[in-house]
């Protein structure tokens, strides 16, 4: 049987100051992906680690901060070095990440290596569950969603690398109201992807 690295949720210092339950939330949604998926007996999450990130903001004007992916995808390849690449660390921040092409994304992974995900600083319905989506969209793009040989480059230009379907791998929150957010948040292609991805 193939071994799976652990995941270890690391969190913005900030979270713990202002909106502790955040955390908590996050580790609930990895668990519950890990669930969703049919692979709590294989692999598992734990709450790591704080740290100080607040360097890596970027005032966007007097009322928004965001904070620069570019740098924090540098960071978390630092992290996973010095790990010797022996787990998925997923690190949950308050801020939106500013890209290189001054896109505002939510969230940003990379393949069987780290998630990063904003769970704002709201403490609000709304907020709770876009947080809830970022983590478990971020989680999916960690193990391989969508699966390359479902996507053409045609699709790819207009979608990126993300799943056509009513699925929590859509690139947008367009076709919430069409998933059970919740119990069955991934389309029956993505949730083959992934168990496929697992062995199961």
């Amino acid at each position: 049987m193939k071994n799976f690295k652990p995941v270890r949720l690391i969190a913005d210092e900030r979270i713990i100051l202002e909106n502790p339950t955040q955390i908590i939330r996050a580790i609930g949604a990895i668990d519950n992906f890990f669930k969703i998926v049919g692979v709590t007996d294989i692999v598992n999450v734990s709450i790591h680690d704080l740290v100080d990130v607040a360097f890596l903001d970027i005032e966007q004007n007097e009322t928004k901060k965001v904070m620069s992916g570019g740098a924090l995808v540098g960071y978390m390849l630092i992290r996973e070095y010095k790990t010797q690449w022996e787990y998925i660390e997923f690190l949950i921040v308050r801020d939106s990440l500013l890209m290189e092409n001054d896109k505002i994304v939510h969230g940003l992974a990379r393949y069987n290596s780290f998630g990063i995900a904003s769970v704002g600083r709201e403490d609000t319905k709304k907020n709770m569950l876009f947080a809830y989506l970022a983590v478990i969209h971020e989680m999916g793009h960690i193990y391989g969603l969508p699966a390359k040989d479902r996507l053409d480059q045609d699709l790819v230009k207009v979608l990126g690398n993300h799943c056509p379907n009513d699925c929590v791998m859509f690139p947008n929150n367009m076709c919430m109201n069409k998933i059970d957010i919740i119990n069955n948040p991934f389309c029956n292609q993505c949730l083959s992807d992934l168990r496929k991805y697992f062995g199961k």
